[in-house]
């Protein structure tokens, strides 16, 4: 069995990858982030409106609240600079025995041993190679274009079952218990 499949790089893209790499392996970056907002508005208020060093809290705590979650990493920056406006296509062929990323030139051959955990969405999968480094597939060039069953293929291969991606709606005890659960170490065998 073979599927083929590909990711047009652009920036919306590029962010939608950026989110999904802090939203697996930094969530509780954010969840800190927005736990010292909160913290912020609250001592604001406790402080009370006539006091400098409330209003000053209170600020600060509303103008770093809308950015939870929602900024750029530099290297997302970097890359929505070189790319400049135009677009870039990576095409996948995932075998039995691994998988191929291509982009213009050689494939690059990759065994499904270096993936360590597979995130789901919408209109993308996640094959994360590293917390920083993820294959993004958009489930609509998938081919065969059955999508449980390309789940079922890789999941078989990879060894761990696919997630969720983290958001604020899903995530619980037992959603990060399950999201560890489905994490494999570096050179740690299949589960």
């Amino acid at each position: 069995m073979q599927y083929n499949a590909s990711i047009r790089y652009d920036e919306k893209t590029v962010g939608r990858l950026d989110n999904a790499i802090a939203s697996t392996f930094f969530f509780a970056r954010r969840i800190y982030f927005l736990v010292l907002c909160v913290i912020l508005i609250a001592g604001g208020a406790a402080l009370g409106m006539g006091n400098i060093y409330g209003v000053l809290s209170i600020v600060l705590g509303c103008v770093l609240l809308p950015s939870v979650g929602s900024a750029k990493s530099r290297n997302a920056r970097q890359i929505i600079r070189y790319l400049n406006g135009r677009t870039l296509t990576m095409h996948y062929t995932f075998r039995e025995d691994g998988f191929t990323s291509q982009v213009g030139g050689e494939p690059s051959e990759n065994s499904y041993d270096t993936v360590i955990r597979l995130v789901e969405e919408k209109d993308y999968l996640y094959l994360f190679q590293k917390p920083t480094q993820a294959c993004m597939v958009d489930v609509s060039t998938l081919e065969p274009p059955v999508l449980e069953d390309f789940k079922a293929f890789i999941s078989a291969r990879v060894g761990v079952a696919w997630t969720p991606l983290n958001t604020f709606r899903n995530f619980g005890v037992r959603q990060h218990r399950y999201n560890r659960e489905n994490t494999r170490r570096p050179g740690q065998e299949k589960l």
